[in-house]
């Protein structure tokens, strides 16, 4: 990856910086301590209530933006799948924030502006701090600085930047609360000391023990029979593990393929020969693809050939010496490839270097004059050149906050993760080089440590066109769509009309009424929206979802609560199923007999396990059978034949033969993290005891 990309995903969360660094004259004001999120959006609609507390839809809609800038401002592309994820986090954050804040209000718990002035200039500030006041030359954080830099911009309260300064705050001020909140319940826990020991010895507990499996293929299912009153009474046994929190809807559906015909796929090769002439003796190839347009970036370095983009069928006739390969199909595009050259270099380096940046890596502002950079980094090498501590530099004047704490280390990494002048210097050079390289963030003093791997590599050019679906191909699909559900307006017309189509009739079940994408069909939050806006036998208008049209009829409705048998066949009948062979199975056991002729009787051999831990579960080789693991420690089964034991994938019968104790972390750490534990639950406790309404689907 480029430089830049490493830098965003791991600083992503500072990018307040790159906004402004304009917090005194609002940071330190009463203003800012326990203000709610929803203070200035206008009460017009609600989005969600909170134990009766409203949430105006714009407070919502501004964090979900927030969120969304900071993906993309990552390199993350934005599509439906993922703005579903980014709303589901958003949404759930939004409601601990809103549960704890009332919370705090009723503990009287607060954030004081000294608190606040104390977490920023301290010992331990937050990130975004760090990132904009420490020191170059001692890399120690300077709270002074800081202070005076605030207290210069008093006046500036109506500069948007401050503003949006203000919206991070709050968030940062969110943090402290819920810290604060968290460590009230943690420092209020008591653990006895029982309590405490007997945690730490369950921990350490191993177990070795000798055991039969009867697996329950033993029994074929069609002679186990599950009723639905089977079920329904498990259900009624069970109602907390067999409810849902919110309605689900099913739909059945035929769709009308709107992919590229064969005729669209001639289109898209005619446009590959056409420029093919110019392609093969272009002497300036990255001005002739921009020109005509490829699919495919070009990349002005060497790949080597796992890193090759093209099918291995293809990738062979690069070694064997073509210049030119194809026309051939790669994913949903026609592909011409050119050979401009080959070398032999490492297929990873390893390498040092130091940044002196032109322009800030968030924002992408210039920062500093070409020239004033050029001569810095021309000093720094002739530092180094002359003796200087290479990590000391690094970490002293190096810009590039994904290497500088490391000494400047870029470990192993593979051909074409840089950008491409970085890369030329690393790949193409030899191990110890060492040199100033100019790229698009600065200029670089690099070392090359190590190059592994030496082989063939390539600089290649791609000629690729995708293959569309042409405007013709997509009417004649919504066309068919639009008649087949012109002429089925009822779920006795909509069945009858797939017979006689001889189509085949599709189902996508579990449908939520906020989500963007449909199971195993793709993304459509319209049809998602309409599925919830209309009734059981509606047949839908077609909708275009990726390259089909789609005509649904709502064939279910499950709502909130205890699940209906119907829905929970599917689960628990090969559980109860499982259960009435595990009844035979153990009605078959002699209780009386060793384990070996448990063993001989139905067939099996006595296996051992002799590192079962208490606090995993897991049977090695077997996997998790907590019944299992939980028999293996009790004492009573030592030496002895134990009870059938009723696991998940079969009855077992063991012989514990040995427990033994395993060091684990202290008795300090071990009551620390059961404190931990238990505070943090108390935000789940919050969520769980709390009435929460939603009304998102009024607005996405």
């Amino acid at each position: 990856m480029s430089i830049i990309q490493h830098i965003r995903e791991k600083y992503a969360a500072v990018i307040i910086v790159a906004i402004a660094i304009s917090l005194i004259a609002f940071i330190l004001m009463d203003a800012f301590v326990g203000r709610g999120r929803g203070s200035g959006a206008q009460n017009s609609s609600t989005i969600a209530k909170i134990n009766g507390q409203k949430v105006d839809v714009n407070v919502f809609r501004e964090r979900l933006d927030e969120q969304e800038q900071q993906y993309q401002q990552s390199g993350m592309k934005i599509d439906d799948a993922m703005r579903q994820q980014i709303m589901q986090a958003t949404w759930s954050q939004l409601i601990d924030e809103t549960l704890v804040n009332t919370a705090c209000e009723q503990l009287g718990i607060q954030i004081s502006a000294k608190e606040l002035s104390d977490a920023l200039f301290g010992k331990n500030p937050p990130q975004f701090m760090l990132q904009s006041f420490t020191d170059k030359a001692t890399g120690q954080y300077d709270a002074g600085k800081a202070r005076e830099y605030f207290a210069a911009i008093k006046k500036r309260s109506n500069d948007p930047k401050v503003q949006m300064t203000q919206m991070y705050i709050d968030r940062y001020i969110q943090e402290l609360m819920s810290q604060k909140y968290v460590s009230l319940f943690a420092q209020a826990a008591y653990i006895p000391k029982w309590l405490n020991e007997k945690q730490m010895a369950d921990n350490g507990a191993m177990a070795k023990v000798s055991l039969v499996q009867i697996p329950y293929s033993t029994i074929s299912d069609s002679a186990v029979h599950v009723s639905d009153d089977d079920i329904k009474k498990y259900i009624n046994d069970h109602k907390k593990e067999y409810t849902q929190d919110e309605a689900l809807r099913s739909i059945a559906y035929i769709f009308f393929n709107a992919a590229p015909t064969a005729a669209d796929s001639a289109t898209a090769l005619e446009q590959i020969k056409t420029n093919a002439a110019t392609f093969s003796t272009t002497t300036n190839m990255q001005d002739f693809l921009n020109q005509v347009g490829t699919e495919k970036s070009f990349y002005d370095g060497y790949m080597g050939k796992a890193h090759v983009q093209m099918p291995a069928s293809q990738k062979d006739s690069v070694e064997k010496g073509k210049t030119i390969v194809g026309p051939y199909i790669d994913g949903k595009n026609y592909v011409l490839a050119r050979v401009l050259g080959n070398k032999n270099i490492p297929d990873s380096v390893k390498c040092r270097h130091i940044l002196i940046a032109t322009k800030d890596l968030q924002s992408g502002q210039p920062t500093m004059e070409d020239s004033t950079a050029k001569k810095r980094i021309d000093s720094i090498a002739t530092a180094i050149k002359a003796g200087a501590n290479f990590e000391a530099m690094a970490k002293q004047y190096s810009d590039d906050p994904g290497s500088k704490d490391k000494g400047g280390l870029y470990d192993y990494f593979p051909q074409g993760q840089m950008v491409s002048s970085f890369n030329s210097f690393c790949f193409e050079g030899h191990t110890n080089d060492k040199g100033v390289v100019k790229t698009e963030y600065g200029y670089h003093y690099i070392e090359v440590l190590d190059q592994k791997n030496i082989g063939p590599a390539y600089k290649i050019a791609y000629l690729s066109k995708p293959i569309d679906a042409s405007q013709e191909t997509i009417n004649n699909a919504n066309n068919a769509a639009a008649q087949f559900s012109g002429e089925s307006r009822t779920m006795q017309a909509f069945e009858d009309n797939i017979k006689k189509a001889n189509r085949f009739k599709l189902i996508a079940q579990d449908i939520h009424e906020n989500d963007y994408t449909i199971p195993n069909l793709g993304a459509s939050r319209s049809l998602v929206k309409w599925v919830y806006e209309h009734n059981v036998g509606d047949v839908s208008e077609p909708f275009a979802v990726e390259d089909k049209y789609i005509v649904a009829a709502i064939v279910g409705v499950e709502e909130e609560g205890t699940l209906s048998v119907s829905k929970a066949k599917p689960i628990l009948e090969p559980i109860l199923r499982n259960q009435k062979k595990a009844e035979n199975i153990q009605s078959k056991i002699n209780k009386t007999a060793s384990l070996e002729a448990i063993a001989t009787q139905f067939g099996k051999q006595v296996m051992q396990a002799d590192s079962i831990s208490f606090s995993s579960a897991i049977i090695p080789n077997m996997g998790m059978e907590p019944k299992v693991c939980g028999a293996a420690f009790n004492k009573t089964w030592k030496g002895k034949v134990s009870e059938p034991i009723t696991g998940n994938a079969g009855v077992f019968v063991l012989r514990t033969e040995n427990i033994s104790a395993q060091p684990v972390m202290n008795a300090a750490s071990q009551q620390m993290q059961l404190k931990s534990n238990a505070a943090y639950r108390t935000i789940e406790a919050l969520r769980k005891a709390a009435t929460i309404k939603d009304y998102r689907v009024k607005f996405y």
